[in-house]
């Protein structure tokens, strides 16, 4: 049941990304409620109901004229923002999108399926301002965005609070003015739904700056009635969330201050989140991803009330795990927590370099094996598979990561993903050769238009970081990357835009190392060849961004940063 709210990441090297809240796991909670769609390639704009007969009826045109259908017909849009490689993406696909009540539920909305790799889909992920996938959206009749849909839910969850949103068909942001004006215990218990359960993490319309989202979430925790249960653990989450990151990045210990005189009220309910079934379920993505923030956050000190929650968190997630009403990636994904909590109390007791214990590492092996068996379809496995190696990779067993990854890639949905994974554990172990042959690999069998330079992108970069004195190589591939990606008419939009600067901070950063001016400028003059054939009106238009690629008042790498 989990998911990113970003973009969710390509695997990097261990030392780099397993930290102590699994940062690089929590794209995958905060979108991911966890089938296989037809490869990106054959998809249309909209993904009609051709693969699937007695499935959703996905609108069977662009999205501008969905949204035309939708006024006509005054029914609400539905749109569900994906990728074949993304491992979130297949909850979605496999156990809420196939389930009949879903489906049925579907039949008052215009359906739209948008794939990031059909064509102009980046320009319409940006005009939409998706921040990964999934991504689903909710807009009423006329257009106006409703809800940013959380995949972290239930299955029967997601229904209720998609009832929720479409009961007033008002943006979110109208909705939180109103509420907060009028009071969190006078407001509708729909509005206070919609507002527990919005997508924060992927907001771009009510747009709140840290210490804002900070008060609001304390507000509605403090002021929604007990009637409203699951509502209020959310808002409690969510401030406690927001208050651990605010603590993380305070220089002063304001934000600390303001929590420190709550903490005695605070630390029971955080429990009773922890204990309660119902809310423990409403609130999954916490449990599973931030569970040393907040005990850092309610338990600054060592001692008994830090012992008592660290043993409520130890048992919530063994719950999680005999749960067997929850899916085999939900399940698996309980050990996080149990690895994350031995980290930080080994860190506490001397300081040292953290050793996994024998048990655990052999819990995690069990678990793994059992999860490979439970699996039963390639959309699954790319979840699952995730899921997995990350596990095996947090406990030091990387070498079993490898083996699994080389075992099972194939069976998977998109084995490219997976291949670049490979490559970064070569590239940690040293072995620069392997490392870029599975980040070229990776590219080479990647498919679909966005997702093919974002492997192609992807691959240049390690081969500008590891292979810097390699020019013919670079300058050739690089012109192999570009021109594959300039034939799109979306090039310099979304994903792709975004991508490219990356890529472009790379050859900045390279030609700085030495006498590259000539292949940076081959590089560029196989952009700037193309800028004519696109789009000129705006500040930000295609061509606009097409010659400033790269241009020759470029500032340097270190100014980017």
């Amino acid at each position: 049941m989990l998911q990113s709210q970003f973009d969710f990441p390509i695997r990097r090297q261990v030392s780099r990304r397993w930290v102590a809240n699994f940062a690089w796991l929590i794209c995958l909670a905060l979108l991911c409620l966890q089938a296989c769609a037809p490869k990106a390639e054959e998809q249309a704009q909209s993904v009609g109901t051709a693969a699937d007969p007695e499935g959703i009826a996905w609108f069977d045109g662009d999205v501008e004229e969905a949204f035309q259908e939708a006024k006509i017909d005054g029914k609400p849009v539905f749109l569900y923002w994906g990728a074949e490689w993304c491992p979130p993406c297949h909850y979605l696909k496999d156990k809420l999108f196939t389930r009949p009540d879903f489906i049925a539920r579907m039949r008052n909305f215009v359906p739209v399926y948008l794939d990031g790799d059909t064509e102009s889909a980046q320009i319409w992920g940006e005009k939409l301002s998706v921040q990964g996938y999934p991504t689903v959206i909710v807009f009423s009749p006329t257009g106006d965005e409703v809800m940013r849909m959380p995949s972290t839910l239930s299955v029967d969850q997601y229904q209720e609070v998609l009832d929720a949103a479409m009961g007033s068909t008002r943006p979110v942001k109208v909705v939180l003015d109103e509420v907060m004006a009028t009071g969190p215990s006078s407001a509708k218990a729909a509005d206070l739904t919609t507002l527990a359960f919005y997508s924060w993490s992927q907001d771009t319309s009510v747009d709140l700056e840290p210490a804002d989202m900070q008060a609001i979430f304390r507000r509605l925790y403090d002021e929604t009635t007990a009637d409203l249960e699951i509502e209020r653990s959310r808002f409690l989450t969510q401030y406690l969330i927001s208050a651990a990151a605010a603590q993380r990045h305070s220089s002063d210990g304001d934000e600390v201050d303001q929590i420190g005189d709550d903490l005695e009220r605070l630390r029971p309910e955080a429990v009773r989140v922890l204990t309660d079934d119902d809310l423990r379920s409403a609130n999954l993505v916490w449990v599973l991803y931030y569970s040393t923030d907040t005990i850092d956050l309610l338990t600054p000190n060592p001692g008994p009330d830090r012992d008592a929650l660290i043993a409520a968190w130890q048992a919530a997630a063994s719950e999680i795990e005999d749960d067997p009403t929850l899916t085999v990636n939900d399940r698996l994904s309980a050990i996080m927590p149990q690895i994350a909590l031995a980290k930080a109390q080994a860190g506490e007791q001397d300081g040292a370099t953290w050793e996994a214990s024998v048990e655990l590492k052999q819990h995690v092996r069990e678990r793994v094996a059992w999860a490979a068996d439970e699996v039963s379809t390639e959309g699954e496995l790319q979840t699952t598979m995730n899921t997995m190696a990350y596990l095996l990779s947090g406990v030091g067993l990387e070498s079993e990561a490898e083996a699994l990854l080389a075992a099972r890639m194939n069976d998977t949905v998109a084995p490219y993903y997976f291949m670049s994974w490979l490559g970064s554990i070569k590239e940690e172990a040293g072995d620069t050769t392997e490392a870029l042959a599975w980040y070229r690999k990776a590219y080479e069998s990647s498919t679909g238009r966005y997702s093919r330079f974002r492997w192609g992108s992807m691959y240049l970069r390690h081969l500008l970081e590891l292979a810097p004195d390699d020019t013919p190589t670079i300058e050739e591939h690089s012109k192999e990357v570009l021109s594959e990606l300039l034939a799109l008419d979306d090039a310099f939009s979304g994903g792709n835009h975004s991508r490219l600067e990356g890529l472009e901070r790379s050859y900045l950063g390279w030609s700085e190392e030495g006498e590259r001016s000539a292949t940076l400028a081959a590089v560029r003059d196989v952009v700037h060849a193309a800028c004519d054939r696109f789009p000129t009106e705006g500040e930000d238009s295609q061509s606009a961004r097409c010659w400033s690629f790269l241009a020759e008042d470029q500032p340097s790498a270190e100014e980017t940063t």
